[in-house]
């Protein structure tokens, strides 16, 4: 989950990539449109693109079904319908890859609530939830330290500029926040607890948040703090 070019589908092709390397599966996709051509390698891969092959995601996803894959990635999963079957198709033994946009990764699951979809079956249909953003990284030819009054905190950087980069920047680099559907998690979402509540119990189960992870980044020297608030709230 992310906003828009915060790499989830980069993302997704990853993981499709690794179950192709190391496992003997079939592995259908549906994406609006392919981004990755991935060839088979492993794994058998057949890749459907809406507008050309099937018409919906839900479309296609009742006909991926009659297919006997192993492994389904739903390029985004925008309606009430894509949802509901998507959490059915997981409960009947499917590996279910998907994305959404959502600020962080406890509001995927009130967004699935939102959607309609029973919170029993997402306590006992979702394994995993990552949030994700991409920073740009500082250029490490000419990052420059920042001045500083306290001489026992952490050196930070900033952007300065060169013929090497733009701006003080060159690439760009991942934040994650990576939450797994643990029982206290569950239980709290059958309880139709608050998004701030399930946040609450995340940073209680140790969960590091988007800010924590660019917080690290920008302590490492590899990004600026002004480009962790560009995006990501404080």
């Amino acid at each position: 989950t992310g906003t828009t070019g915060s790499g989830k589908s980069t993302t997704l092709a990853a993981m499709i990539e690794h179950i192709n390397a190391e496992r003997t599966s079939h592995i259908m996709t549906i994406e609006d449109p392919i981004e990755f051509l991935i060839r088979d390698r492993r794994s058998i891969v057949n890749q459907r693109e809406i507008g050309v092959d099937t018409h919906t995601f839900s479309a296609a996803l009742r006909a991926a079904l009659r297919q006997d894959p192993d492994v389904i990635m739903v390029g985004e999963i925008r309606d009430d319908l894509t949802a509901t079957i998507s959490i059915q198709a997981a409960q009947t033994g499917h590996l279910v890859l998907s994305t959404l946009h959502t600020n962080d990764a406890p509001s995927a699951l009130i967004r699935l609530v939102h959607m309609g979809i029973p919170p029993i079956q997402i306590a006992s249909a979702v394994r995993l939830v990552t949030a994700q953003r991409l920073l740009r990284r500082l250029c490490p030819r000419c990052k420059q330290p920042l001045s500083n009054n306290d001489r026992n905190a952490t050196v930070r950087y900033g952007p300065k500029g060169c013929i090497h980069c733009v701006n003080g920047y060159q690439g760009r680099i991942g934040i994650f926040e990576v939450l797994p559907m643990t029982p206290d998690l569950s239980a709290a979402l059958l309880a139709h607890t608050s998004l701030k509540g399930l946040a609450t119990i995340c940073e209680d189960q140790g969960v590091e948040t988007l800010n924590q992870s660019g917080q690290r980044l920008v302590e490492s020297g590899l990004t600026s703090i002004e480009e962790l608030r560009r995006h990501v709230d404080f």
